[in-house]
């Protein structure tokens, strides 16, 4: 009989996944190729790539093949997985199964143009299972194909919202708004506001470490450092934390509105077992300061925030699959 052997592989805007399933995180790296367009040739990807962004010559560029959960460079999402899985040296294992973590919003074309490019590269039978799906059997929530769950998704560059009941996707919504645009939102506002550039690394760290959406919070001064807009020299500013709450609010509330559009899509019992039960925040976003108890008291039910989200999507993802193999998992393949 054949060595078989299960990996999962979740796609991201920001990062890549691929892992086994024992909860073994076989790569875990930016969802960047940092690429030569003088020469036409590719100089690094993942960490590789990340760290040499913005310290190497003029002609490199940082490429981003998913946009917004989305396949955006076909030809670059080839080059990405390719190298992902020749790091775990997928394709000298015969007789392999992937299952890919399938983001929310994703068309039929979509979904069989991610599962034939998967499969061309590594010789494996290919599964995709809905992330949404994935996070609600990873999460600490009694969920089962019997028992409905509400899953927000707040990634890097969309947010989902996905209601899950009887083994099937009942309803979602999406909008390509999520962290890379709060960070955006943080940076126009220094440079509007005080006339000074900020990088997206240091958007990234103000977003993490100072910002909140919550109703009281302890106010205080905070230094950032920038180039000044009119002079480009160096500059520092110091300002108060209750600034950021500003500068993001307008993006916070888009992603607030689509976890309550979900609600309309649903029945008034889904809506009672939510209510009951609880919505699960995952995604990096999700980890903003304040945001759960601001959805909790916007939608008067309760929150449940996946302290792993990375742990509780993999240990997902194959009780998922092993519904799928007992024909479970209706909208699976």
């Amino acid at each position: 009989m054949p060595y078989k052997k299960r990996i999962g592989l979740k796609l991201g805007t920001v990062n890549t996944l691929v892992f086994r399933e024992n909860n073994d995180i076989l790569v875990h790296e930016p969802s960047i190729i940092a690429y030569n367009i003088q020469t036409n040739s590719i100089l690094g990807v993942g960490e590789v790539a990340r760290d040499i962004i913005g310290r190497t010559p003029p002609g490199v560029i940082p490429i981003q093949p998913l946009q917004d959960g989305v396949i955006a460079d076909l030809d670059m999402t080839l080059n990405l997985v390719t190298y992902f899985l020749e790091k775990v040296k997928l394709s000298k294992i015969y007789k392999n199964e992937i299952v890919i973590c399938m983001p929310a919003g994703l068309n039929s074309v979509e979904r069989s143009e991610l599962m034939r490019l998967i499969s061309s590269i590594s010789r494996a039978n290919t599964y995709l299972v809905h992330e949404s799906v994935a996070t609600a059997y990873g999460s600490e929530l009694e969920f089962s194909m019997h028992k409905g769950a509400m899953v927000a998704d707040l990634g890097g560059g969309k947010s989902s919202c996905t209601m899950v009941s009887c083994g099937d996707i009942v309803a979602e919504s999406s909008i390509k708004v999520a962290g890379k645009q709060i960070d955006a939102a943080i940076r126009k506002y220094f440079k509007y506001q005080y006339r000074l550039v900020i990088g997206e690394l240091t958007s990234e760290i103000l977003k993490i470490k100072h910002a909140s959406v919550a109703n009281n919070f302890k106010n205080y001064p905070v230094t950032v450092r920038g180039r000044d807009l009119v002079t480009g020299l160096p500059k520092a500013i110091t300002f108060e934390r209750a600034e950021l709450q500003l500068a993001i609010a307008a993006t916070v509330d888009k992603i607030i509105d689509v976890i309550k559009s979900t609600f309309a899509l649903i029945s008034p019992d889904l809506v009672y077992e939510v209510m009951m039960d609880g919505l699960i925040l995952t995604g990096g976003t999700a980890q903003l300061n304040g945001l759960a108890q601001r959805v909790e008291q916007e939608l008067c039910c309760p929150v449940q925030v996946a302290n792993n989200p990375i742990s509780n999507l993999v240990k997902g993802v194959f009780v998922a699959s092993r519904e799928l193999d007992l024909g479970g998992i209706k909208h699976a393949l």
